[in-house]
């Protein structure tokens, strides 16, 4: 199937209103996808997750292995989602 689009200007002006068109549609959807809040404001570092659990290191990186909860790497530091953390001691509650 053959579609066309007829417009009255030159093709300059076509693509100019075009282009202003998907920019603005572009940085609308990005706004409204946007986290509502960063991820590193809510990482912390294995010993406050220790702290948390009141459980030793090899304990926290054993109960990761079994997926209780996640660590992310930040270069060469490991640090936790402090709402994975507190979630995991609501649910073992």
């Amino acid at each position: 199937m053959n579609s066309q689009i007829f417009y009255s200007e030159s093709p300059e002006i076509f693509f100019d209103k075009l282009q202003t068109l998907l920019s603005a549609i572009v940085k609308k959807e990005l706004a409204e996808n946007q986290p509502k809040e960063s991820i590193q404001d809510d990482l912390i570092k294995i010993n406050e997750v220790c702290k948390i659990l009141k459980l030793s290191k090899p304990t926290i990186h054993k109960q990761v292995s079994l997926g209780f909860y996640q660590k992310h790497y930040v270069g060469r530091n490991i640090l936790f989602s402090k709402k994975e953390i507190l979630d995991f001691v609501l649910r073992k509650k």
